[in-house]
């Protein structure tokens, strides 16, 4: 005959029970947030989850997270991944998790195919700056611009480049868009660009913009007297005339409500990635003096970083 359980033991094992099913939900963190930039935008995002909830957080370096085998913990709800490479790995290990993520720049095509339409159950913040907002500052500053020249790689940037052919073209501006596979095709686009463009919009095209590509591009550019419109600060600093890009903090706020809605509610049905609106300008002047150019009043209100 089996004996029956102490009154004591009985209650512990129903506390248990009743522990595990109310336990607090777990957000898993995916990606390196050493780096400052990554580490406020964490910052933020927790912020977003704990007033959605306060779930537990656990975090993972990518590393870990390749070298992981089996399930994911039971008690996670959802994957916040920070970077390309961790919200790719997400994506193919979520296990029907909803994943958020943030600061990828251009997660087409390598993570969703469309921005407006990605996979139920991923979604997240971009750092791709619309080009229309862009175009809106550059007429400012430069009015004189005409016409602009692209170098990229035919796959990383390819839908970057149609966006800004489409909106340069609506506003009367024509771009010229030249493919450069290696780093060795750098120098042949730029002889065919340089004489027949007023100005090269660099973008985060990681065969193009190497540290070396980017040598190559500005000192060719300076030496024909050509601005270099940039897409950080740090490209301004190494001698574009100006960048425009986006503001990390709204990125990172943009994330955390998509993060926090996710843990709310699940992201069963398709949620848009949501892009930054706010371009923030930044100008290097010793480059503006070089190029013999200025900025009128109104156009240098526009600008919250200025580069000595």
């Amino acid at each position: 005959m089996a004996r029956s359980l102490p009154l004591e033991a009985l209650c512990a094992c129903l506390l248990i029970i009743a522990g595990s099913a109310f336990a607090e939900p777990a957000v898993l963190f995916v990606g390196e947030e050493e780096a400052p930039k990554f580490r406020e935008f964490g910052t933020q995002i927790r912020s977003a989850l704990r007033r959605a909830g306060n779930p537990e957080i656990l975090s993972w370096p990518l590393d870990q997270a390749m070298g992981r085998r089996g399930p994911l913990p039971e008690s996670l709800h959802l994957i916040v991944a920070l970077g390309t490479h961790p919200a790719r790995w997400a994506r193919d290990n979520s296990g029907g998790l909803p994943v958020v993520f943030g600061m990828v720049l251009n997660p087409q095509p390598d993570l969703v195919e469309s921005l407006e339409r990605p996979p139920p159950g991923i979604t997240g913040a971009c750092l791709n700056l619309p080009a229309e907002p862009i175009v809106t500052v550059l007429r400012k500053l430069l009015p004189r611009v005409r016409r602009i020249g692209v170098l990229h790689t035919s796959r990383e940037t390819l839908e970057p480049v149609r966006e800004i052919e489409a909106v340069a073209a609506s506003v009367g501006l024509a771009c010229r868009a030249v493919t450069v596979d290696s780093p060795s095709g750098i120098e042949p686009a730029l002889r065919e660009l340089l004489p027949a463009i007023d100005l090269i919009w660099a973008l985060a095209d990681s065969k193009v913009f190497t540290p070396a590509g980017a040598r190559v591009v500005l000192e060719r550019a300076m030496a024909a007297r050509v601005p270099v419109l940039g897409y950080s600060k740090p490209m301004a600093t190494a001698g574009a005339l100006l960048a425009v890009y986006p503001d990390f903090a709204e990125s990172a706020h943009q994330a955390g409500e998509l993060a926090a809605g996710a843990l709310q509610k699940g992201v069963a049905t398709v949620r848009p990635i949501a892009r930054p609106t706010r371009p923030v300008v930044a100008v290097n002047r010793r480059v503006l003096d070089l190029l013999g150019l200025s900025l009128s009043e109104e156009a240098s209100s526009l600008v919250q970083e200025w580069i000595q």
